[in-house]
């Protein structure tokens, strides 16, 4: 793992400082970070893991520039974390390569990468004070007792708890814990900083304000990040772009708008955010049949033959009220409950022309009101075609 930065000649060395306020001297150079996607920082190429006849990862190829940060999504068993461990080396590859920075580090053991962590648990050490925790893997390093004191004080005061160094973590929050652990991953001044489901133990006020500092930390050290969470929302708020993983695949490797506007399988449709899905046969002509109705569609389709089942597939967001007679797309559902979810109100219903497909719509709390909308009432809708994704189905 690497020394700590400091700054010499204008620019940053990785060998320690030693002297008061080192790691402040660093932070103005760190103050504009630079993300390049088309100078790769970590590759990952035909990335493969297997547990005996279990195969944890298949054939993961990446590209990840300076600077970015990445979330690692996907359901529990996808891969991620077994992912995550092979960067750090805690996980060695069946097949493979892995190269940071211009180095091949695919059989190097974790203490010969640069690397810091922190783990779901925090893995803090509980019979030493915060301060020994965050200064930890400092000492036999080149540096004095006194820079250690300064630079533990500095990153201390980075992450916002200077004035919890002499505490013992049993004596701290979770949040205050979480903070701690980022410190000491820090403190080595790491080219690549991983995390581990690092919020997922917070309760969601503590999780919402920690994951902005950050993020907003991230940036500001302009350190390349790779974070693994199940937590949709979470990735889409932080990362630059997102990884989501099934079954020890690459879904898609997009930034939060094209993973959640234009999903590439049906598997990220319905694993990011809420879809509504109906069955249907292409019907040429940029169309679909769905039961007795047709569908206008603009998504891209191929060279897919007429009568070919697909799938497709809408968010309850993009779903919008019909208005007067007719109209194209339009869709008569027959209300079968009210969902409060406090901003909107999801309408579950059945659409009428679609074979009964199950469709769930998110009004606002006037729209419903207004149309005085109860179990058993009727709603015409219309499904934009530009909001209609297709799939065709195995």
């Amino acid at each position: 793992m690497a020394a700590p930065l400091r700054r010499e000649n204008g620019g940053v060395t990785g060998q320690p400082s030693g002297h008061r306020g080192a790691f402040r001297d660093v932070l103005p150079f760190f103050e504009v970070p630079v993300t390049d996607i088309a100078q790769p920082y970590l590759q990952l190429s035909e990335a493969s893991k297997a547990y005996g006849a279990f195969t944890a990862l298949n054939d993961v190829s990446l590209s990840i520039g300076k600077s970015e940060f990445i979330c690692f999504l996907g359901p529990s068993g996808c891969g991620k974390t077994t992912l995550l461990r092979s960067i750090a080396g805690l996980e060695l590859l069946s097949s493979g390569r892995i190269v940071q920075n211009g180095q091949d580090v695919t059989l190097l053991p974790p203490q010969a990468r640069d690397f810091g962590i922190v783990f779901q648990s925090y893995a803090l050490f509980p019979n030493l004070t915060v301060a020994a925790n965050v200064g930890y893997g400092l000492y036999g390093r080149k540096m004095s007792r006194e820079a250690v004191r300064t630079h533990v004080h500095d990153m201390l005061d980075l992450v916002g708890i200077a004035n919890q160094a002499g505490k013992y973590p049993a004596q701290l929050s979770g949040g205050q814990q979480q903070r701690v652990a980022l410190a000491r991953a820090l403190a080595i001044s790491p080219g690549l900083l991983l995390l581990d489901e690092p919020l997922s133990a917070l309760d969601t006020r503590v999780r919402f304000r920690l994951r902005g500092e950050l993020r907003a930390l991230q940036k500001r050290l302009a350190v390349t990040t790779i974070m693994v969470t199940h937590d949709q929302e979470e990735a889409l708020a932080m990362a630059d772009r997102i990884v989501v993983m099934n079954q020890g695949r690459v879904e898609q490797f997009g930034t939060a708008p094209e993973i959640y506007n234009t999903p590439a399988t049906e598997f990220v449709a319905d694993f990011v955010g809420e879809m509504n899905f109906v069955d249907a046969q292409f019907d040429g002509d940029g169309a679909a049949m769905a039961g007795a109705t047709r569908l206008n569609l603009t998504a891209e389709h191929g060279a897919l033959p007429r009568g070919t089942a697909v799938r497709l597939a809408i968010r309850p967001s993009e779903i919008a009220l019909a208005e007067g007679e007719g109209g194209v797309n339009r869709v008569d559902l027959a209300v079968e409950r009210l969902e409060f979810l406090g901003a909107f109100i999801r309408v579950h219903a059945a659409a009428l022309g679609l074979g009964g497909a199950a469709l769930r719509v998110d009004l606002s709390e006037t729209a419903v009101r207004a149309r005085a909308l109860a179990p058993g009432a009727t709603l015409s809708v219309a499904l934009p075609a530009e909001k209609l994704r297709l799939f065709p189905r195995g």
